[in-house]
């Protein structure tokens, strides 16, 4: 069982933000399931690993698409501690991997492998 560990909002907002695009969320149209090679442009231009800056880049980006906006300001407002994203540890490790290949990688590195895989798939279908 997880601990009920509190959770900064630039990790709360990382954290959701990647779980929406695996989720395959149809809050995003096929427009901004296109847009997410800006976004990983501009992550990638970012000289700092800080959470904050991360997931101001992120909530930029989501000014351009509101729909995934409210999604993610809502999503993150109703949750208080990390275990409120998953359901089990399992699950996080699968959100949250912070080993590759046996190197610890950051929150950046997450989110952009998230969207580079993302990205090399069909947009999912909207209702």
């Amino acid at each position: 069982m997880m601990k009920e560990s509190t959770i900064d909002e630039s990790t709360k907002t990382l954290l959701v933000f990647v779980k929406l695009i695996k989720d395959r969320n149809s809050i995003f149209s096929a427009d901004a399931w296109q847009d997410l090679a800006n976004l990983d442009k501009n992550l990638a231009q970012l000289e700092t690993e800080e959470d904050f800056e991360i997931a101001d880049t992120i909530l930029d980006w989501c000014e351009q698409h509101p729909d995934i906006q409210t999604t993610l300001s809502e999503t993150c407002q109703n949750i208080r501690v990390r275990a409120d994203i998953v359901e089990n540890e399992e699950q996080l490790k699968e959100i949250y991997n912070l080993r590759q290949e046996g190197q610890m990688i950051g929150n950046k590195s997450l989110v952009r492998q998230t969207i580079q895989s993302t990205i090399k798939q069909p947009p999912p279908t909207t209702k």
